[in-house]
């Protein structure tokens, strides 16, 4: 009985997760339109942007992770350690922005815009990393000191960066 219990409040901390989550969605929303705009007229990276596309993570791919989260925490016999609390500083990737940029060989530019931006507006750079499966992109996204993490498929997902606002 107390096995039931337990994943009763999980599951009930998951649901009270998304709906943590859908309260917030419209502001979640304003945020991403506020980033994508700046982006899009940061002078030292709009020279570089083909298309800007922008996403907010749906509230089941949200139910998914949470629960594949609370799977590996079971495996790993550990607590279940997000929550409606720390939803926004936990999950990272409810919303993103992608610059689709035309050559390769600009990114070294759009690194250094991005990185130009998160300065200027005060954010925090929590993760960077592109994923490949190829050598040659591999090597160079190391040439620009960008780690890399191995891709499964034969996708190559550019530079992934994972910003927090300290304001």
């Amino acid at each position: 009985m107390p096995k039931k219990r337990s994943r009763d409040r999980e599951e009930a901390v998951i649901s009270k997760c998304l709906a943590a989550f859908e309260a917030n969605r419209k502001s979640l929303e304003l945020y991403l339109e506020q980033i994508a705009l700046i982006i899009g007229n940061s002078s030292a990276l709009a020279p570089f942007v083909h298309t800007l596309k922008t996403r907010i993570k749906s509230t089941s791919s949200l139910n998914d992770k949470l629960h594949r989260k609370l799977e590996e925490s079971r495996k790993e016999k550990k607590a279940f350690h997000i929550a409606p609390e720390n939803l926004f500083e936990t999950v990272n990737d409810l919303v993103g922005v992608r610059i689709l940029h035309l050559h390769r060989g600009q990114l070294r530019s759009i690194d250094a815009g991005i990185r130009q931006f998160v300065e200027e507006q005060e954010f925090r750079l929590l993760e960077v990393f592109a994923r490949t499966w190829d050598d040659r992109s591999r090597e160079f996204f190391r040439s620009l000191n960008i780690p890399t993490e191995l891709s499964p498929t034969m996708y190559t997902s550019g530079l992934t960066l994972t910003l927090a606002s300290l304001v």
